[in-house]
């Protein structure tokens, strides 16, 4: 197995492949003539460039690069102590729409979900809440975050000490992403950290949210049984929870709405058989997919 070095410039596989060739010449069976080697790539990522790299005092060694996958180029940001899970991940278009909404984002990250919503919703206001500022300005220098937007506030505190003070505030949210990211836990739970996922802290968050509000997390784990066990958690706290995953991810992203399910289960159905106008961005049809992929969990 050749592992590629993340401060490396590799200019394309084939350049790899050149590369390599008189070395693994050294490792070919003696029985093995004139035989053609061939080279496996794992997973469809096939290039990376480091664009820059540090240590930050809380997450500690981190790096942000390019990588390209399926002819596509994409910013990573990358926590090394975690280095099997990609932080952030951009590759955006935009498309604008009209709507009025206050979003809370839990875990700002590379400030992917802000920056796409904020030039989506351009009328809504956003609050980023972010442990380490490090990573704020990570994502305001590399993948275009606008942190000195004023309609965003961004909150350098412990993102449960942000849930406990803001479920006895008078202003509500009507959407809040949870996206946060820890050291895997003993039930491999790498999103989001288990304390984010108990009853008290989902109460919390319930109590945020407007009525007709939506709460969406970010669920990374490798076990079933996990992944089970924390939506029967979260459905122990809210009525209508629903679930959506691609066929190559293993994120999942789990919904939960204070709607009544009658008024979540017509909104699916409409979205599903919705006919997309020929003028909205191609971005949006590429990921109507996904909308056929949503399923109600029940236990």
């Amino acid at each position: 197995m050749v592992r590629l070095f993340r401060d490396q410039d590799y200019q394309s596989l084939d350049a790899i492949q050149n590369e390599l060739n008189n070395i693994i010449l050294d490792f070919m069976p003696k029985d093995c003539i004139n035989q053609k080697i061939n080279y496996l790539s794992l997973g469809s990522t096939d290039v990376s460039e480091t664009i820059e790299t540090g240590n930050s005092k809380i997450n500690g060694k981190w790096t942000v690069e390019h990588v390209i996958a399926n002819e596509l180029t994409y910013r990573r940001l990358i926590f090394l102590d975690s280095s099997n899970l990609v932080q952030s991940e951009v590759e955006v278009n935009k498309i604008k729409k009209k709507q009025k909404l206050r979003i809370a984002v839990l875990g700002v990250g590379g400030g992917i979900i802000l920056k796409a919503f904020h030039d989506i919703l351009i009328n809504s206001i956003f609050v980023g809440v972010e442990l380490d500022e490090e990573v704020v300005e990570i994502a305001s220098k590399h993948f275009e975050f606008p942190k000195n937007s004023e309609r965003i506030k961004t909150v350098i505190c412990d993102a449960i000490n942000f849930i406990k003070e803001s479920a006895e505030q008078v202003d509500k949210f009507d959407i809040i992403f949870v996206d946060l990211s820890g050291q895997v836990n003993p039930e491999g739970l790498y999103c989001p950290p288990s304390q984010f996922v108990t009853k008290e802290a989902l109460t919390f968050m319930k109590k945020m949210m407007k009525n007709g509000g939506v709460l969406a997390l970010n669920l990374v784990t490798r076990d079933e049984q996990t992944s089970i066990d924390v939506k029967k958690t979260i459905k122990s706290v809210f009525s209508s929870v629903y679930c959506v995953r691609g066929d190559e991810d293993v994120n999942e992203i789990v919904f939960c709405s204070l709607s009544p399910k009658n008024e979540i289960d017509e909104m699916i159905k409409e979205t599903k058989s919705r006919q997309l106008p020929p003028n909205i961005c191609n971005w949006l049809k590429e990921y109507t997919d996904r909308i056929e992929k949503i399923v109600e969990f029940t236990i």
